[in-house]
Order: structure tokens, then sequence, then C-alpha cells
């Protein structure tokens, strides 16, 4: 940019202007200025409004200007004060000329006293916080979802190549909140959220039932688009609960299909005030007026035996079946509680996954056998009185013979799950359910490419 450079209006030359700061890793602040505005209307002062100013002033970010005077310590001095000041002396002044009726550059002094790189350049509060209109609405639909600061931090570094500081992340958080409808209260809130959901999505089917005090005991949701993946694979239902979702530590119920390419599909959450088993009767009744289970084949549940009656109870065509690993896990669990030795350990252990994973029945016989054997009188007492005697629920040659679609595990929900706690972060229930919803949003455009993000 050349002294007597001339542009036909402001904008143009403020684009050539950030142009070049940006390829010369320059940061410049406006220190003096003329608007248009405040001279415009004086005697034979008319100018043409694309100039926007009459004259403008630049100065390097690390130049020693002169500042308005500001409100002062006891001391006479601005206490905790930050200041790029190195004395610089690079500078532009640019003015409209009159003769040519043009924005010409009067003076620029390109020499700086200070190092110039892209890093320095990229650390700049002005660089740091200027993301662009797309990445600026991905960095904040991050924060609603309550993604930690240290880790969106790390994210945009490494996929987006910009660094922004924690600080600066916690600054646009706030400013979030600021606008969020602050003088509302939590039920007026989560009533606005609840509204919001059936505007955006008219499909959407939610569902609130309340105790005979008025509490919340069940919330059920499920969106237009979940009840059509629902439709279309109706076969199998993963079912898994979670905690620490929301600051009132409501369970989270969340409901997953399979997809065609053997991706999970979320079809369902449900906040619920309790586990007893009326609060989880009410869940399944409920979730049975959103869906048609006439094609359901299998629920997969996590490992409480108790839910198992209620689903019976609910749907008494469908097969009912337990989390492979959690059994495994519960069985390993209850060996090592009882204190037995290394070898006897070890031969529990193996001998209860070949019970599991047996795929006939001779086959399953023989490991009983075997573990009838081996095991100790209170081992298999626990076994007796817990797996025994529902074995149609975890052991494969039985569970195997129902169109399961080959699972055997709940990891997809519980994949699932572990990614919104890290999300919600405890939040209260309408953040919980906005999050939730901008989770599923944020998912459904994907789906149709291949760096969707599956469960």
């Amino acid at each position: 940019m050349e002294v007597g450079t001339s542009y036909n209006s402001f904008q143009e030359f403020k684009e050539d202007f950030d142009r070049y700061c940006k390829q010369n890793y320059v940061q410049y602040t406006i220190t003096d200025s003329k608007s248009l505005k405040k001279v415009t209307g004086k005697k034979e002062k008319h100018f043409d409004e694309k100039f926007v100013y009459r004259c403008i002033k630049y100065q390097c970010k690390h130049s020693s200007r002169n500042k308005k005077k500001a409100k002062k310590s006891n001391h006479g001095l601005r206490v905790n004060q930050r200041t790029f000041d190195m004395g610089c002396p690079a500078e532009l002044y640019a003015s409209i000329d009159k003769a040519t009726n043009t924005f010409k550059i009067l003076r620029h002094v390109t020499e700086h006293n200070h190092e110039l790189s892209s890093d320095v350049y990229k650390q700049y509060p002005e660089q740091r916080r200027s993301l662009g209109e797309s990445l600026k609405k991905t960095t904040e639909t991050m924060l609603k979802l309550g993604v930690k600061v240290k880790v969106l931090q790390e994210h945009l570094k490494t996929t987006e190549n910009h660094f922004i500081t924690v600080n600066d992340l916690h600054n646009m958080k706030r400013k979030m909140l600021f606008k969020n409808n602050e003088s509302h209260t939590e039920e007026r809130i989560f009533l606005n959220q609840l509204e919001e959901i059936i505007q955006d999505d008219p499909g959407a089917s939610i569902s609130v039932k309340c105790c005979e005090n008025g509490a919340l005991q069940v919330l059920l949701l499920a969106t237009a688009e979940m009840k059509e993946h629902f439709n279309l694979h109706p076969e199998v239902l993963f079912v898994d609960s979670t905690y620490c979702a929301n600051k009132l530590q409501l369970p989270l119920y969340t409901f997953l299909i399979e997809d065609g390419s053997g991706h999970g599909r979320p079809v369902g959450y449900c906040f619920v005030a309790d586990e007893t088993n009326l609060t989880i009767q009410t869940v399944y009744e409920e979730f049975g007026k959103i869906y048609d289970f006439s094609k359901l084949k299998v629920v997969i549940l996590d490992k409480d035996l108790s839910e198992i009656a209620i689903v019976r109870t609910q749907l008494p065509d469908v097969s009912v079946q337990l989390c492979k690993f959690r059994v495994l896990e519960a069985l390993d669990r209850e060996v090592r509680k009882l204190a037995f030795s290394e070898d006897v350990e070890a031969k529990l252990i193996t001998t209860c996954r070949q019970l599991v994973y047996a795929k006939t029945e001779a086959s399953y016989n023989e490991k009983l056998t075997v573990l009838t054997q081996i095991a100790p009188p209170e081992f298999l007492n626990y076994f007796y009185r817990y797996w025994g005697s529902s074995k149609e629920y975890w052991a494969a040659y039985l569970t195997n013979s129902v169109v399961n679609l080959g699972n055997t595990l709940n990891n997809r929900t519980e994949s699932h799950n572990n990614k919104i706690k890290d999300i919600l972060n405890r939040s209260s229930v309408a953040e919980a359910i906005k999050g939730l919803m901008l989770l599923h949003k944020s998912k459904v455009p994907a789906g149709k490419h291949e760096n969707d993000v599956f469960f």
C-alpha cells in the first residue's frame, strides 16, 4: 500500500488494507479518525457517504500512542493494565481527496521494531476472536452443548488451526448466557424449551408425566427424525440409563436402534424422577404411545433384571436380552469379591465366559458341568440364584435363536451416554434438553456423509 494510492470508497480501501495486514502479519488499530457523521452538515463539507471517514489514522498495535486519561487508583496509577506498547513507529494515514473524489493514502510508515510472523499475528486479540461466521456458529453451538473450554480450545487449534485463549472462550460463553432469558424462572425456561422444540420440529413428540404433588416424573422426547429412524429399523431396540447429566440428578434413559449401515441412532430420550417399577412402567407405556412395536423383535438392556419384568409385561411378544459384557462383568465381580485363590479365580472367569458364549445347548451344559465341579458352593449359590434361572436373557445359544442382528452388547448406547455426560456436564433440565437437541441436530445432517460420528 503505497503513498498516493487512491480508492473509490472506504470499503475498497479497507479490503486492500486488511489483505495487506494479513499478508504481512501486522496488526493495526485506529488511533484517530473523523467520521462523516460528525462533519457532514457543516458548511462546504459535504462528502459522499461511501467514504465513511473524512480522514483516518492507523498505528501499529505496538506503537506508543497517546491515550485518553482513565480513572486512576488512589496512588495515581492505573492498576492491572496490560499493554502492547513497544514504541513501534509504523502507521498509516488516509483521507478524502476532494480534487479527485477518492480516498487516498497520504502517509504510510512500514518500518516495525518487533517480530512479524504468522505465530505472533495469530495471538493478537483481534485475530484470536475473529472466528468467521461459520466457525463462530460452530463454536457457539459447542459452548451451548457444554463442551469444556479447554477441550474446545484444543479442538480449534488442531482441526481449524485457530489459536484462541481459554479466557476468550469464557468471555464468549458469558456473552451468550447474558443474552439468554436471565429474567425467567427455571419453570418458564423449561416450558419455553419444550415449546421451542415443537416449533422447530412439528413432528416431534413430547410426553410429560407428573406425580400427584406436581413434580416431574417422566419427560420423554422423540424428534421426527428419530421416529423416521425407528420406523425404518424397528427390529432391535437398545436401552440404557445414565446419571450426572443434569444438576437435579434425574436419571436419563436413552433408546437407540441400529440402522442399515450398522450404526447406532438415538430414537428417544427420557428423564425420570426415579427408577421405581411404577416410573419405569410409565416410561415404556409412553414410549409405546409414540412408536409401533409390532415389528420389534428384541430389546437389549444393560443388567437390570427388575426392568426385564416390566419390559416383558409391556412387550409380551418381544424377546428381552441382557448385554453380555455386563453379565460377565457381574460374574467376574462376584468371583473377585469372594476372594478365591488366583488359580480358582482364573478358572471360574474363563468358564463363565465360555458358558455365556456357548453356541449350543450341549456346549452350555458341558460348561455348566465344569462350573459345578470347580466352583465353591458360595459362588454356585450366587450363580443359580441370579443367573441360572434366567439364561434365556444372556446365554448365547438361546439369544442367537432370535433376530437380534448379531447384537449381544449395549456398547452403542453406553458410548452415546458417555458423550452426553461429557457435554451436558450437570446442567439444568432445560439446558440438558437443549443440549440433547443440539447434539441430535449436529449429527442429523452429517449422517448423510461419510464424516458423520455415529454410536
